[in-house]
């Protein structure tokens, strides 16, 4: 039993020593293993930092930055405020190239500076009385601010409206300008411009110096030859008074007539001329008038112009190369688009915008056309134009527009010109914005004026009338004028007034919705005083007063007219001689209670007056027009209506009588009533 014991002990002492050295040789092995794997993870590590992207995190230094190519490389690995790992970051980058915003990207570094330009075709020589046309360019990596580009002859600018301006690409601007009427002698030429930041300089310059070359005199023949060239010499037109020209060609086919110049042979035929007092355009002549009734016969049926000044007559003219002489030059809107703004030459502020207009017509004494883009040009007082304007917009979206609160006489004129003739007015809506003022204001008012033509125009919204041509006063006139394919509406006094004026003609309009109601002396068309006015083919419905008023006038026409749902009378005339009414029709006017002799027709007094051919009655009951027609002596003297012919004109339907006539020696006669 003891040998037993004592076996069992040793078997347990072995497997002990076994189990510690299996313990020892597992440990060996894992240390060894824990050691392999730190230094491979440590190796990793290491890789992975000399990668970082530009723009990521975790860098310890600055080789950590993919690209970096050693000390001041282009990369740096940078600590930003509470980040724990460092960010990579460009540093620098070519020549020629910046850092961008997003610090790792380059962009090329553009420096503002003017980089010049040229000649295209300098001027060097050239002969006296011929044209040239220099050209050049301009370049700056901003842009060329086209405003900004002035040419100047011997130190005077040249008007900016006759530079030609084109945008070749973002950077470069072309341009040119014709040199004409240059007398002999040396000029030097200067071109400058900016860019669109406002940066100039030297290098925004160009100059250079031209001869222009000509004989002093000319061979006592017409035709003769010089210098290899044919040329004829001839007497034009300077100003008021002659000149001796000439012109050249390289062979014998001698063109005797020069487009857009009047040209005579001899000094006397030239001065005849000049002493005319009327000139009008033919064959793009200007051509002395003659007989001064047929020319205005012509202005009213075919559109002719008169000019009573030859200047004006010649700047109408087109010279060789198509152009006008007439200087034409745009005004933009406050509120009209960019486009608009940069290609017109003045741009109102929609403040000052009357007193940008008026320094822009004092800038051309002479006359210009003044062109108006869309947009509301403000008006706080008025604007006056004197002999050969053209105001001419876009229709209904070319607005002028009283401001609120407003208190002037009217928003056109010619008030500070002592007169006003060969004017016209087109395209433009005036807007007396009533609701806003209280002050009494006209639309349009033109006094010692002749041969103003107002064409598709619209006039509305005015405490005051909306249209005035008055003579009215110490050696005033305002004859010969014309209104057509206008609508005026919604004024508070007459739509139209016509104030001791002759002459003058009003064709395809129309009148709506005229007159305060309460003044049975206005209407949407009143013509008081002056002789042979006409009202033609025009649309005069729901009015608030009369729809035409005439008065003291002599020789008024009103034909194939159309007067309709007028509050008082269609017609009311008093104290006229010659009146003449044709083919138009007076229908459903008058309102009851406000005028007790509400008629279609209404006449009191006068003489010689012709109604042939007219409706007048009150069908469909839109009205209370109680009389076709209504004669009356308002008066019991011997003033009429007398002498009248009442002819063929249709009276049914109205709602107390056909017709009144009292009077001695009237003619009446086939009337359906």
């Amino acid at each position: 039993m003891v040998i037993l014991g004592r076996e069992s002990k040793d078997k347990k002492r072995t497997y002990l020593w076994i189990a510690i050295l299996l313990s020892v040789v597992l440990a060996t092995i894992f240390v060894l293993w824990r050691v392999n794997q730190e230094e491979t993870l440590s190796s990793e590590k290491s890789e992975a930092k000399t990668n970082i992207a530009c723009g990521d995190y975790g860098c310890t230094s600055d080789s950590d930055c993919a690209g970096y190519t050693g000390v001041g490389g282009d990369y740096k690995c940078v600590n930003e405020k509470g980040a724990i790992e460092g960010k990579c970051v460009r540093i620098s980058c070519l020549p020629g190239y910046s850092v961008s915003d997003d610090m790792c990207s380059c962009e090329k570094v553009v420096v503002n500076t003017c980089e010049g330009g040229g000649w295209s075709r300098e001027p060097i020589s050239f002969a006296e009385n011929e044209n040239f046309t220099m050209t050049g360019y301009a370049e700056d990596t901003d842009g060329i601010d086209l405003d900004s580009l002035e040419i100047k002859i011997n130190g005077i600018s040249m008007f900016s409206s006759k530079i030609i301006k084109k945008e070749e690409s973002r950077t470069k601007l072309m341009w040119s300008q014709k040199l004409s009427g240059f007398k002999r002698g040396t000029y030097s030429v200067s071109v400058t411009w900016k860019d669109k930041k406002g940066n100039g300089g030297d290098n925004c310059s160009l100059a250079s110096t031209f001869f222009v070359t000509g004989e002093e005199k000319f061979p006592s023949s017409q035709i003769f030859y010089i210098n290899g060239e044919y040329c004829f010499s001839f007497w034009i037109v300077d100003g008021n008074s002659c000149k001796q020209d000439r012109t050249c060609y390289s062979s014998k086919d001698i063109n005797l007539g020069i487009s857009g110049v009047t040209t005579f042979e001899t000094l006397v035929e030239c001065q005849n001329f000049v002493d005319k007092e009327y000139w009008q355009v033919e064959n793009n002549q200007c051509i002395p008038v003659d007989n001064i009734e047929e020319a205005l016969d012509k202005m009213h049926t075919r559109g002719l112009v008169l000019f009573d000044d030859i200047i004006a007559c010649q700047n109408t003219l087109v010279d060789n190369d198509g152009e006008s002489n007439m200087v034409v030059l745009t005004i933009a809107a406050s509120n009209a688009s960019a486009s608009l703004k940069e290609n017109a030459q003045y741009v109102c502020d929609g403040i000052n915008d009357a007193t940008i207009i008026q320094n822009v017509i004092n800038e051309y004494p002479s006359g210009a056309e003044i062109r108006f883009t869309q947009g509301v040009f403000v008006f706080n007082k008025g604007i006056s134009i004197g002999n050969y304007f053209t105001l001419k917009g876009n229709g209904s979206s070319t607005i002028f527009k009283v401001v609120d609160n407003a208190d002037f006489g009217h928003i056109l004129g010619n008030d500070t010109f002592p007169e006003i003739r060969f004017s016209k007015i087109e395209g433009i809506l005036f807007d007396g914005n009533k609701e806003n003022v209280s002050s009494y204001i006209d639309g349009m008012f033109f006094r010692k004026g002749s041969w103003i033509t107002i064409k598709d125009i619209y006039v509305q919204n005015f405490t005051g009338n909306g249209v005035v041509l008055s003579g009215n006063e110490s050696g005033g006139f305002c004859d010969e004028n014309t209104i057509e394919s206008s609508v005026i509406q919604y004024c508070d006094l007459n739509g139209l007034l016509i104030d001791v004026a002759s002459d003058n003609l009003i064709t395809n309009c129309s009148f709506y919705g005229n007159g305060n109601g309460t003044d049975s002396y206005s209407g949407a068309v009143r013509i008081s005083g002056g002789t042979s006015n006409g009202l033609m083919n025009c649309n005069i419905h729901t009015n608030n007063n009369n729809g035409i008023i005439t008065n003291w006038c002599h020789g008024t026409r009103i034909i194939g007219s159309d007067v309709r749902r007028n509050k008082m009378n269609g017609l009311f005339s008093y104290y006229d001689q010659n009146l003449n009414v044709q083919g138009s029709t007076f229908e459903g006017n008058g309102t009851a209670g406000i005028n007790y002799l509400a008629s279609g027709i209404l006449i009191y007094d006068g003489l010689y007056n012709t109604f042939i051919g007219n409706t007048s009655t009150n069908y469909g009951g839109v009205g209370s027009q109680l009389y076709g027609i209504y004669m009356n002596d308002s008066s019991g003297d011997l003033s009429g209506p007398d002498y009248m012919i009442i002819q063929n004109n249709i009276l049914n339907g109205n709602s107390t009588a056909s017709k009144v006539i009292i009077g001695d020696n009237n003619v009446v006669s086939d009337n359906i009533e």
